[in-house]
This record gives C-alpha cells, structure tokens and sequence, in this order.
C-alpha cells in the first residue's frame, strides 16, 4: 500500500504522528503497530506496559484527528485500537452533535486522563473523541465533516495534490502547533535579545516584547530608543509598521467585552493586514500584507509564537513560489518567494524543522539566529520567565 505518494506532509519534532508519506510504510500487524506508535513517543527509554498504551492510543487518535486516513489504513487502526489490552467499547454513545456512536475507551491511568474515541455506529468513520480531566469534567470534539481540500480556505473536496506551496504553509503551521521549544513568555517590559546576521555583519538588538523600545550597538555604544524619542526616526525597527501589538496579542479579560484583536478567518486576515502601510510600491497586491506579516513574526515577541494559521494565509498569496535557498549563515531554507517589486520578497523557513528564520526585504537578507529573554538591554544572559494567567500578560504599544 502507499498511501501518501501525493501528499508527503511533514510532521515537526514534538508531534509524535508519523509523517502523511510515512503511512504506507508503516506495521500491517495491530500489536506490530501499538508497539511501533509507541516508540515514536517512548524513543529512547524504555516505558511501561500502561505508558506504551496511552502511547498507542494518544497517537491513534492524533492521526484520526489530523489526518484524511485511507480506508484500509483506517481499519488497521480500528484493529490496533482494539488490541491495546486496557482498551474497552462502549457501544452506545451520542456524540455534542446527536449522532449516534461506538467508542473505545482508554481508562485514565497515571499517565494521562479519560479519553475516548468515537465512531459512527453504522458505518464507523471516525466521528471525535472526548477526554475527562482530573475532576471528571469532559471535553468532546466531534467531526462533522472531514475531506481533502485544494486550498487553505476552501471547503470544497478536491483530489488534486497540495502545490509545494500549500505543503510548507502546512509544515510551517504544524511546526508552530507541535514543538517541544518553549515559547518566549513575555511581561510588560520584558525584553528580549535577538541576534541578525545580514550578508555584511552579524549583530545583536535588544528589544521590548512589543518593539516600543529597542538598543542596538552604535559606534561601539549602547544606544537605547523609545519610538516617542528623537532618535526613533533613525532607528531601524524590527516593527518599522503594522498593527499594535494588543491586536496581535490582545489581553484576554475573564468576561465579554473582550478587546479588539486581529480577524481569525485568513481571508478578513489578509484584508486586515493589506491596510497598513509598509512603503511597498506594490499596492495592487498583496505586499502590505505580508510586510506587516513579516514584521510581526521579526518584532514582537508573541505568546506562543507566531499563529501557524498565518502560514497558510502566505501561500494563498498569488504568484508565490517555494524555492530551496542557503541563507547568510550557510543554512539550508525554504524560502516562500514573492513577486513584488520592492519590500519584502522572500520569508524563510529552516528546511529541516520548518521553523521561521528570516526574510529578505528589499535585496537584503536578515536572519534571525537566537532569540532569548534578557534582563535588559545590552544583557547577553538569557533570564527564565515563568507564565502567568494570559490575562496578565501583555501591554498595548501604538504606532
């Protein structure tokens, strides 16, 4: 069998599903393929009979989850599901939606909570799964409807293969959703070291979460800037423009009304952003849009990091290509390359990990090589910040 040929998605560190192109490959015997889904979380110890199936069952369900399975692979997971010793059936379950289901069931264990997952009674297509938490309170997703589509956005099935465009926007969101890299946590006036390499010198720039200070080295000293000072207009922002930070990170209060923040559909996204002015020349197209794209992911520090969904929002840009490229450092990327005359032309990814790196803007190339929370300006020591609720976190920045 091989399923994928087509379709060969990539799948980052810290997510433990087998890659789309790996599927066809993978173990036709149901015990074969617990053991085998297990090591892909278990790697390099050696885990327990339980840990091996929460392990199973886990990535079971991430792939029914994540994936348009083909049939036959479909039923060996059915097969392996039912193979996991402590898994159970539960034959009569609705799901939020009222539809009548079958579930297996793990029970919680040490390693994990409740969960089950639920198939349609009649023709057992993969409907959702549900999870109960310590305090025996349940959350469900259930699937109305799961097809193959020919674009980020459309709702329309298509069988025509995903463009190598449409595949690294995918790479690049998964990247973003499956790490084990923690996040930059930010507080106001946190401030955070990032050093850039260009294809003319290397160096460091120190700025607050929101860029509205930031101190780079000048003639071997350390000048600090606020955008009110005078020396704003002759510094050289990571957000030379676009939306103020509270849109991108908008402080989340307990209760409604909640502030304002950017659209979450890509299409209102897109328009969103093609209303700053970056100085592209451009207008007609799309290069407002993902200047201020690029700005965003190079200067502010977001929580969480950047929204993978943003990533397919790029590859439905026209005329936008994917072209393999060795950056300033001599690091192999993917680059998406765009047809605009001026701004920016080009946003890369680490081919490997699918990770943002850098952009070209305007014929110059800037990479971003570390990025890490300092004590302050002119620090070179990273500092551990622990989290707070999200609705502390946060400050507004206007320009």
């Amino acid at each position: 069998m091989t399923y994928g040929d087509n379709y060969s998605v990539g799948v980052d560190v810290g997510d433990n599903i087998p890659s789309y192109s790996e599927l066809g490959s993978l173990p036709a015997s149901p015990a074969a393929l617990d053991a085998y889904l297990a090591r892909l979380v278990y790697p390099s110890s050696e885990p327990t009979q339980i840990q091996q199936d929460q392990a199973a069952f886990n990535v079971i369900e991430d792939m029914l989850i994540n994936y348009v399975l083909p049939p036959a692979l479909e039923a060996e997971v059915y097969q392996a599901l039912a193979a996991i010793p402590v898994v159970t059936v539960d034959s009569h379950v609705t799901t939020i939606d009222g539809q009548a289901g079958v579930a297996f069931v793990m029970p919680a264990t040490q390693q994990g909570e409740k969960h089950e997952i639920i198939l349609d009674a009649s023709s057992y297509r993969f409907l959702g799964q549900a999870s109960w938490d310590p305090d025996s309170a349940m959350s469900e997703v259930a699937v109305v409807r799961m097809v193959i589509v020919g674009a980020p956005g459309s709702t329309q099935p298509s069988l025509t293969p995903p463009t190598a465009v449409e595949l690294l926007a995918e790479q690049a969101d998964r990247a973003v959703t499956f790490t084990n890299t923690l996040p930059l946590v930010v507080r106001p006036g946190t401030w955070i070291l990032r050093e850039l390499a260009t294809s003319s010198s290397d160096q460091p720039v120190w700025a607050t979460a929101d860029d509205s200070e930031q101190a780079s080295y000048v003639n071997g000293k350390l000048q600090v800037c606020s955008r009110s000072a005078a020396c704003a207009a002759s510094t050289q922002w990571l957000m030379p423009a676009g939306p103020s930070y509270t849109l991108v990170n908008p402080r989340i209060p307990p209760e409604p009304p909640f502030p304002p923040s950017l659209p979450d559909s890509l299409p209102q996204l897109l328009a969103a952003l093609n209303t700053y002015s970056t100085g592209c020349a451009d207008v007609a197209g799309d290069c407002n849009a993902v200047n201020a794209m690029a700005n965003i992911i190079a200067g502010y520090a977001n929580r969480g990091g950047p929204d993978g969904n943003w990533f397919l929002m790029l590859a439905d840009i026209p005329g936008v290509t994917v072209q393999r490229v060795t950056d300033v450092t001599g690091q192999a990327d993917l680059a998406f390359r765009f047809p605009f005359t001026d701004g920016v032309k080009e946003i890369l990814f680490n081919a490997s990990t699918h990770r943002f790196v850098g952009y070209v803007r305007n014929g110059v190339e800037t990479v971003i090589t570390k990025e890490v929370t300092v004590s302050g300006p002119g620090s070179l020591t990273p500092v551990v910040i622990h989290p707070k609720p999200r609705a502390s976190l946060g400050q507004p920045a206007s320009h």
